[in-house]
């Protein structure tokens, strides 16, 4: 199967806010990936990955701490695969303008071009 480069789903990596060890203030060092997973925005989904990083001493006992992005879990919500912005767009839709669940889905089919099934809008 080929893909076109259009149809490719961006990637977005997310890394720890904090950059140094807070114990022996050296740069930490990538460890492995956390999660990935894609989501769905309003502007198209996207793949998400967040790295853990940890000290670099393997010796410190703090070496087993795992620091990671709080930006990456903010964007999505836990065990769904849409975003927090998608979900308040939506829900903006459903209570101000009082659509219903067909008007939504229509909507995010036609005016925000996603593929998206009616049982997830549900």
């Amino acid at each position: 199967m080929h893909f076109t480069q259009s149809s490719k789903i961006p990637n977005i990596y997310y890394r720890p806010e904090q950059t140094l060890c807070p114990s022996c203030n050296l740069p930490l060092k990538r460890d492995h990936i956390l999660w990935h997973k894609q989501v769905i925005f309003s502007t198209g989904a996207k793949n998400l990955v967040n790295w853990a990083y940890r000290c670099p001493k393997i010796t410190y006992p703090g070496s087993k701490k795992i620091f990671k992005s709080l930006k990456a879990d903010a964007v999505h919500l836990k065990y769904r695969r849409f975003s927090r912005e998608l979900v308040a767009r939506i829900g903006y839709q459903h209570f101000w303008h009082h659509r219903t669940m067909y008007e939504i889905y229509d909507w995010l089919i036609n005016d925000l071009h996603l593929k998206i099934s009616a049982r997830e809008v549900a």
